[in-house]
């Protein structure tokens, strides 16, 4: 899959949000130093995870200008705080957050998924192996019709800059 960074126009085949120099400009900006050491190559990886890992996790206002466009913007019936209709360009606050997490993707995955054993159901809450003499214990957590497993991530730093585009983030 290419890399192809939404420009504002609702394009088809875009896979992020947001383009290098930007997200090169907010690093420099904030003086992040890590976002630097990276290749190009792994910059457009990790925006592209980042813009996905987005539009699964928050439910955003408004709706998109065209319904075959690759990412979330430009939409409709969606505004910037001086009233200003987003259907022309991606907001410089979802690019901010879209970065930081892009940032994040680089030392830990952002989709986590809890360790279920296929029998139980249950997540596995302690695995010890021994080799010699072979030796084996796995833990379940209790499975019950009550208990649900929910993992939720805080993400803080790329939250805050999604303040009022979301209605709400799948999972809370």
């Amino acid at each position: 899959m290419a890399f192809i960074a939404e420009d504002g126009t609702g394009l088809t085949a875009a896979t992020s949000l947001v383009n290098v120099v930007d997200a090169d400009a907010y690093f420099l900006d904030v003086g992040d130093t890590v976002w630097a050491g990276l290749t190009s190559g792994v910059k457009q990886q990790n925006l592209i995870k980042a813009t996905r890992f987005f539009e699964q996790r928050y439910v955003l206002y408004g709706k998109r200008k065209s319904a075959d466009q690759g990412v979330a913007f430009p939409r409709t019936g969606i505004a910037d705080d001086f009233g200003n209709e987003l259907v022309d360009q991606v907001p410089k606050q979802i690019k901010y957050g879209i970065a930081e997490l892009a940032l994040i993707v680089q030392t830990e995955p952002l989709f986590f998924t809890p360790a279920l054993s296929a029998g139980t159901g249950g997540q596995i809450t302690l695995k010890r192996e021994k080799l010699g003499p072979l030796e084996e214990e796995t833990r379940y957590q209790a499975k019950s019709e009550s208990t649900a497993v929910k993992v939720e991530r805080l993400l803080p730093n790329a939250d805050r800059w999604f303040r009022g585009f979301v209605k709400i983030e799948i999972g809370r």
